[in-house]
């Protein structure tokens, strides 16, 4: 019984000086291997940067149009506000509605399976119908992007489209072709 009560002091003991020694940890170090002291520093990846641009295009499904191909095009500008989080804004047509939206919101990165980037993110906006019906729209979305080098990317992406006041749903799938700079 002593040995039990002397092995749970010793456990509880470690587990509460384990994050004293996490607060002590140095920081990255310059004079390492080429590339050790990002993440740990001041130093952000090669090639990062705070500003993008992308195009995007694809299907948007469950309009309440018979109009043709539930075809949508847009283009998204993104500024990065730390490594996990950008402020981005989207504008959004679709052809067989001729309706459109102006959307902004943040969104999450995480690049855990380096070169593929994963995200998902929010959005809120005016969302503009054929009549000139003005909606206030939220459109939540997921996807991936491939780097293709430093700067560029291609990607997936996955978005549904709430207009508030309006029994309408839109599922957008599509792609997106990026540059950072």
């Amino acid at each position: 019984m002593k040995r039990f009560a002397a092995f749970s002091m010793t456990t509880a003991l470690a587990l509460l000086l384990v994050p004293f020694g996490a607060i002590a940890s140095e920081r990255g170090r310059t004079d390492g291997p080429e590339g050790s002291e990002i993440g740990k520093g001041g130093y952000e990846r090669p090639g990062a940067s705070n500003g993008s641009l992308a195009f995007e295009w694809g299907a948007a499904f469950g309009d309440d149009s018979d109009k043709g191909a539930p075809l949508y095009l847009g283009v998204k500008g993104g500024y990065s506000l730390n490594y996990w989080i950008d402020a981005e804004a989207s504008f959004l047509y679709s052809i067989p509605t001729e309706s459109y939206a102006l959307l902004l919101g943040p969104s999450f990165r995480s690049d855990a399976l380096d070169p593929i980037i994963l995200f998902a993110g929010i959005k809120a906006g005016p969302m503009v119908f054929p009549g000139s019906k003005l909606y206030l729209g939220i459109s939540p979305e997921v996807g991936a992007e491939l780097l293709m080098g430093d700067r560029a990317s291609v990607g997936l992406k996955y978005a549904v489209d709430f207009p508030i006041s309006r029994d309408l749903i839109a599922h957008r799938i599509g792609m997106t072709l990026g540059y950072r700079f």
